[in-house]
């Protein structure tokens, strides 16, 4: 159904964990492993984000132990809280979502389950992958919903300024 690579998923990451964890541990690689079971008649989109979830913290918590301390690429020393699971686990799904081809059903999978469960890398990739499939009065509609339910940081890189 997507395409999924080990590197997409660093990628992802990156930021989050720093690159000695994409780099020189399997975590990636397990975050992969979710994604490329994933099967649309077995599971639903909930299912695959509370998985990633539980991959997430379990190597985590694996590689860091109690303390969950990691370093950033920045030098940055920070803490992994069990409150930033589901973006982190948010932003592994978006790696799907980014190898899914630009197809109608694609599009439908991905607006149904950006909007229920108001995932902001979904949203990302309605905005940027599957802009042509939608109207001027789609694409503000999903603006607004972004800015309204999400920090600016968040987004900044990405969506269009208000107007």
């Amino acid at each position: 159904m997507a395409r999924i690579s080990r590197q997409a998923m660093c990628e992802a990451m990156r930021p989050f964990v720093g690159s000695a964890i994409c780099d020189n541990t399997d975590f990636c690689t397990r975050l992969t492993d979710v994604l490329m079971n994933y099967a649309p008649y077995r599971d639903t989109l909930e299912d695959v984000l509370r998985q990633l979830e539980s991959a997430i913290f379990n190597s985590l918590y694996e590689l860091l132990g109690e303390g969950m301390k990691l370093r950033l690429d920045d030098g940055t020393v920070c803490r992994i809280r069990l409150s930033q699971l589901p973006q982190l686990a948010d932003e592994a799904l978006c790696v799907m979502f980014e190898g899914m081809e630009p197809y109608s059903r694609s599009y439908t999978i991905i607006k149904d389950y950006s909007l229920h469960a108001m995932s902001l890398s979904a949203m990302r990739i309605l905005y940027t992958k599957f802009a042509g499939m939608q109207t001027e009065e789609e694409k503000r509609y999903l603006e607004n919903v972004i800015r309204e339910n999400f920090p600016e940081e968040r987004y900044r890189s990405w969506l269009r300024p208000s107007l």
